[in-house]
């Protein structure tokens, strides 16, 4: 699950479903799980005593398969003379291929 953090400064801030939330406290900074009920006293103790909460949001992510697939195209762009450069080409792969699985949920959900 992938979490949002959202900063309270006014009532459009708050959650918009009834739940339990991680959140932090303005005056203490203590984080726990608090429930939001979402109605006028729910509200107003939010908006005056928590700073943020987390939300989960729901983004749409690359496949394994396509983050394999790019991974695989990194590593056979590059010919290896030998076994060592091998390695380092796969670690070089790899890490592109990371790169561009990151770039890729930026991209889908901006």
């Amino acid at each position: 699950m992938i979490y949002k953090q959202i900063f309270i400064k006014s009532e459009a801030d708050l959650p918009k479903e009834k739940g339990s939330y991680i959140s932090c406290t303005i005056d203490s900074g203590y984080i726990r799980d608090r429930n939001f009920n979402n109605t006028a006293s729910s509200n107003i103790l939010w908006i005056n005593g928590i700073k943020w909460y987390l939300k989960p949001c729901e983004i749409d992510m690359p496949s394994d398969e396509e983050i394999a697939c790019e991974i695989i195209a990194e590593f056979l762009a590059t010919p290896h003379p030998n076994q060592r450069n091998n390695y380092n080409r796969e670690k070089k792969a790899f890490a592109r291929g990371a790169k561009w699985a990151i770039e890729e949920i930026i991209k889908r959900n901006k």
